[in-house]
This record gives structure tokens, sequence and C-alpha cells, in this order.
């Protein structure tokens, strides 16, 4: 297994164009609305099935019309899903993706059913050495976050493996307590900008690398949106532009391309800015289209010569 994948799955509900103005009328007329997976683990985990990793699916989602949907997506996209669960209790987790003209967007989220994944229901037997455990959406996961992500991420070390840490907005805004613990086993620190300045309560991505610099972490990056990312080993650090690439239709699931992107340079041994570039890469491809998976799985799904293309030009540029 190179992957296993630990998160967030959601129906996404996308609504296009959506702006502030709107809600101040009683009825709007949409221009686009489809119906996506989503969920930062779901998200990566098809990503890099559609680069050609063996990659497997922890998570939780109702077991309703749209949690056997997302099991069903899943299962076409090659993603492994013996350790998915379907919950009886609670509905398929659902974010209403509300989508500018500029590909912007907001999001309105029910999530009781992917707060209830806890390290109970996450089989670490599984776990093979060299592999990669990443958890996606850390800060919305309300049964793992704090000392279960800390608990999950020291058996995936003992076990050999390297760990990848993904967050997201914390609806409670308590930020760095959910993942403090968790920070001592992290290999590789994925947030964006905008997390880790609530994270950390500083500014610039080198006072956040300064402040991240006293835990485990073996591999920083900040993931800028449309300036790039900011990437260290906290010894050398370096600012790489966006890959040049698709006109914005959606930015929704761009984060989750990057980091697909970047585990697959990962496993393929690229340095950490031949990891980045190819990251951005995938991104570049993901805000093209519609939903979170749908521009990278529509490059890549099935064509190992697309596939391998960017891995050479990722090589070649690194």
């Amino acid at each position: 297994m190179d992957v296993t994948c630990i998160g967030l799955a959601v129906m996404d509900i996308i609504a296009c164009p959506v702006s502030k103005e709107d809600f101040e009328d009683d009825t709007n007329y949409l221009d686009t609305l489809q119906y996506q997976s989503g969920g930062d683990a779901l998200n990566a985990a098809l990503n890099m099935a559609a680069l050609g990793m063996d990659v497997s699916l922890i998570g939780r989602a109702g077991n309703d019309p749209a949690g056997r949907s997302l099991l069903e997506t899943a299962r076409q996209g090659r993603v492994k899903t013996s350790g998915f669960i379907l919950d009886k209790e609670y509905a398929t987790s659902t974010s209403i993706v509300m989508v500018d003209k500029k590909g912007g967007r907001r999001f309105a989220y029910y999530g009781k059913c992917n707060d209830q994944l806890s390290v109970a229901d996450i089989d670490v037997s599984q776990f093979k050495t060299g592999g990669i455990v990443h958890v996606g959406s850390a800060m919305a996961l309300g049964s793992l976050d704090g000392r279960g992500l800390a608990e999950l991420f020291k058996k995936a070390k003992d076990r050999g493996c390297t760990t990848s840490l993904d967050v997201t907005w914390d609806r409670e805004r308590r930020w760095l307590p959910k993942i403090e613990a968790a920070l001592n086993y992290t290999d590789l620190f994925l947030p964006s900008l905008y997390e880790a300045r609530f994270i950390t309560k500083k500014e610039t991505p080198g006072e956040i690398a300064e402040f991240f610099s006293g835990y485990g972490i073996s591999n920083l990056v900040i993931k800028m949106g449309n300036r790039g990312c900011y990437l260290t080993d906290f010894k050398e650090a370096e600012i790489l532009p966006p890959a040049p690439g698709s006109v914005v239709v959606d930015t929704t699931g761009a984060g989750d391309a990057f980091v697909s992107g970047f585990l697959f340079g990962t496993k393929n041994n690229l340095t950490l800015r031949g990891c980045a570039i190819l990251g951005g890469m995938v991104a570049s491809e993901a805000i093209g289209a519609f939903g979170a998976t749908t521009g990278v799985r529509g490059k890549f799904f099935g064509r190992p010569g697309e596939t391998k293309k960017i891995l050479q030009k990722a090589i070649e540029m690194q």
C-alpha cells in the first residue's frame, strides 16, 4: 500500500454563481448545480489513485444514498475501501459549495458523521513499512483530533510509515490544541497560509516555520493559493510560484490536489522542491473544472502516459 488516507468524506453540492448579494433576495437562479464527491481524505485518495498510486481510504459516511454513492465513487476510482464505514445513525456529511464568478468558494457544512471517526475505527495492521499515512481535514474530525491523532501517528511511525497531515478550518477556533501532540510524530505538514496563521498566531511564512521548528516535523509546506507555496526542511526555505495551467473555474479541492501531487512525488523519491513542483502541476489541473477531483481524474485516470509526463517534468525541474 503506497498511501492510507484518513479523514473527511463528503458529498459536495456545488452551486454557481453565488455572491454575498444573492442572500438579500428571495430567489436567485444558478447556472450550475452539481453533486460531486468531496472531503480532503476522499479527494486526495481519488487523485492519487488516478495518478496510479495504491491507495486505501478510511473514513465514515451515512448508510444512505449519498454515502453509498461516495463509496461507489471511491471503488470505481480504484481506491481500496475495506476501512470505510457506512454509519447507520448519522447522515452523510455534506457541504453546500457556493462558487462565485471568479471561482472562489464558501462552504456550508454538515459534519456529524465525520465527527464519529476515531482511532477505534482504524486498523493499523494495514500500515506497512515505507508507506504513507495521510490525515486530511484535521480540525474537523471531532473524535480523532487531539489525543487520538497523536496516538494514530505514533502507531504509524512505530510501523515504519511516513506521516502526512493536512488541516482545515476549525469551527471551534481551538486550532493548535487539536494537533499539537500529533506534530511530534508528523513528518510532513501541509497547512494553508490562512490556517497556519490561526494555528501559530504568526503572520509570515518564515515566522510560521520558526514556530513549528520546535516540533518533530521534517518538512513544512505552506499552501498559498495563487502565490504558490512556501517549503522548508528547517535548514533551507523557498517560495515556489504557482504552476501555470488551467483557467480558474472552481478552486474547490485545489489544496487536496496539491497534496496528492506532493505525495506522489514523495513515493517517487523526488526532492522536497520536486514534490512541491509536482503538487503545483496537479493542483493546476484541479482548478480547471467543477468539483474537487474532476479535473485531476479527467486528466490522469487510466492515462499513465500523462502521469509519466508530469513526473518527468517535475524531475527535470527539481
